[in-house]
């Protein structure tokens, strides 16, 4: 049934929202296993705090690169 999802399970459509992305690009995150999830009712869910654990993660990674760039000497 739609709307009757509880705020600790997100469809991908609610993750793609809060990531800024399309549900299409979440998708390919869970099947890459890199953002866990589980089908019920045939759709996939995804707890919110995953979501934030996955988030935090991938800032750290962008920040990793951010400053290895800067540190970087040029050839």
């Amino acid at each position: 049934m739609k709307g009757t999802n509880t705020p600790d399970l997100l469809s991908l459509n609610d993750a793609a929202a809060r990531l800024g992305t399309s549900a299409m690009t979440v998708r390919r995150i869970v099947l890459r296993s890199e953002l866990p999830a589980f089908k019920a009712g045939g759709q996939y869910r995804i707890r919110a705090e995953d979501l934030s654990a996955y988030i935090r993660q991938a800032v750290k990674v962008a920040t990793r690169k951010q400053r290895a760039a800067r540190t970087a000497i040029p050839a």
